[in-house]
């Protein structure tokens, strides 16, 4: 088993900001429609909310699964 080292942990940071960032940027940044109304604006502020801790937790999942995938991988 491996050590992990500093870089393998700036390496896992930016995995995920990178991720997130992509997710943000794919889904508008939670921007579903242009509210017209107040009950559309804490519609949108509420998806927005959701959207975004979504994206947070979805990257931080997916670029864990992604590192140990490259970091561990069969060497032989």
């Amino acid at each position: 088993m491996s050590q992990l080292t500093t870089t393998d942990y700036l390496t896992l940071a930016l995995i995920i900001f990178g991720i997130f960032a992509a997710l943000l940027v794919i889904g508008n940044f939670g921007n579903l429609f242009e509210p017209l109304s107040p009950q559309t604006i804490q519609i949108n502020r509420l998806y927005q909310f959701v959207y975004i801790s979504g994206s947070a937790v979805g990257a931080i999942f997916l670029g864990a699964l992604l590192f140990m995938l490259y970091k561990f991988r069969d060497k032989s």
